[in-house]
């Protein structure tokens, strides 16, 4: 059941002294997930933190922890996900990037449960039970 349900919590559980190329190797590794390093560069670049991958997390903003953490959407496989605010603090082009990763899991036949205080487009055929 574990390795099948991805949750993301409000607060981004960030270790404050490690780099966020090192908080997310550590995450995946702590559920049994060997992700190569250059997948997870790539995920973290994705989400905008190009420049700050070697950066203590106690100096990232809270939006650059938010995607730090989002970045494990893309490493992490998953059939649920369950994603607690996951828009807050982020700027436009993390959120569209969000929006689109979440689409393309149910396209894939994935689940997701998240809160929001923010619209979020869903895919045609897709439910949204409130």
């Amino acid at each position: 059941f574990h390795s099948q349900l991805l949750y993301l919590g409000h607060h981004p559980a960030l270790k404050d002294e490690l780099t966020p190329l090192e908080n997310v190797l550590l995450g995946l590794g702590m559920e049994g997930f060997r992700t190569p390093r250059s997948e997870v560069v790539k995920a973290l670049r994705n989400f905008g933190l190009e420049g700050r991958l070697h950066l203590p997390a106690r100096y990232l903003s809270a939006g650059q922890r938010r995607r730090v953490l989002l970045s494990r959407l893309m490493l992490r496989p998953a059939c649920l996900w369950i994603l607690d605010e996951p828009f807050t603090a982020l700027d436009t082009h993390a959120t569209q990037l969000l929006t689109d990763l979440v689409q393309s899991h149910l396209a894939r036949q994935g689940m997701a449960i998240l809160t929001s205080h923010q619209p979020i487009g869903l895919p045609s055929g897709s439910t949204l039970n409130l």
